[in-house]
C-alpha cells in the first residue's frame, strides 16, 4: 500500500462487487456504486480517518480502512483544486449538520431503476424508430423518492457547498452542477465529473488489485 494522507474535504468514488452493486453496473452502467467524502479525523491524536458515508444503515462515519482488505474493490481518491481551507469546512459543517445519522434513501432506487430502463432500453429504441418522447432525457427529472440520502447525494450538496462562498471562482463547477438534480445524481456521474482536470486531482487509486498514489 503507497502511503498517501488523506485530508478532510477528499472524495471518494468506489467501485464494488457485491449484489448491490451489480445491480448498479446492470441499471446504471458499470465504473463506479459508491461515492462519499473525508471529513473531520478523531482519535487521541487525530488519527482516524474518517468519511461521510451513506451506508445501508444510514448516513454515518466510516473509518477509510472499511475499504481497504477487499483488494477487489476498486476506488479513486481526489482532491479538489484551489479549493480553500475555509470553502472545505464550510462544505463540510453543512454536509456534517445535514446528513450525519439521515436514513439511507433506499426508495430512491425505485427511481434509478426505471430510469436505467428508460436510459438504456427505451433512449435506444426511440432513437432507432425515429419516437421522440422515447428520446426524453430521463436524467434532467427529478427523482420521485426523496425520504433518506443515498450516497452521491450529499457529495452533491457537498460540492455545490463549496462553490458557495466565493461563487465568481467556482464559474465552471456550478454550471456542471446544474446539470443534475442532488437527488438524482449517481455514482457513475460523480465519477465522470471527478475527471475534469482543472478541477481536481487524483491523489490515490486502486484498480484491478493495484494501488497507486499520485
Amino acid at each position: 500500500m503507497n502511503k498517501v494522507i488523506l485530508t478532510p474535504g477528499n472524495l471518494i468514488v468506489g467501485d464494488g462487487h457485491d449484489f448491490t452493486a451489480k445491480l448498479q453496473h446492470l441499471v446504471n452502467g458499470k465504473g463506479a456504486t459508491h461515492g462519499c467524502t473525508i471529513t473531520y479525523p478523531t482519535g487521541a491524536g487525530r488519527d482516524i480517518t474518517l468519511a461521510l458515508s451513506a451506508e445501508y444503515n444510514g448516513v454515518v462515519h466510516s473509518t477509510w480502512e472499511k475499504f481497504l482488505p477487499d483488494d477487489n474493490y476498486n476506488f479513486w481518491i481526489y482532491e479538489i483544486i484551489d479549493a480553500t481551507q475555509e470553502e472545505l469546512q464550510y462544505a463540510l459543517d453543512y454536509c456534517e449538520k445535514e446528513f450525519l445519522n439521515d436514513k439511507y434513501g433506499w426508495s430512491s432506487w425505485l427511481w434509478f431503476g426505471w430510469a436505467g430502463l428508460w436510459q438504456r432500453v427505451l433512449n435506444p429504441i426511440g432513437r432507432f424508430l425515429h419516437i421522440g418522447f422515447l428520446q426524453h432525457n430521463v436524467l434532467s427529472e427529478n427523482n420521485w423518492f426523496t425520504a433518506g440520502t443515498f450516497c452521491t447525494e450529499h457529495t452533491y450538496w457537498f460540492l455545490t457547498k463549496i462553490t458557495e462562498l466565493h461563487p465568481e471562482k467556482w464559474g465552471k463547477l456550478r454550471e456542471i452542477l446544474k446539470q443534475y438534480f442532488p437527488n438524482t445524481f449517481q455514482p457513475i456521474q460523480f465519477r465522470d465529473l471527478l475527471q475534469d482536470k482543472n478541477l481536481f486531482r487524483l491523489k490515490m487509486q486502486r484498480v484491478n488489485k493495484i494501488t497507486t498514489s499520485f
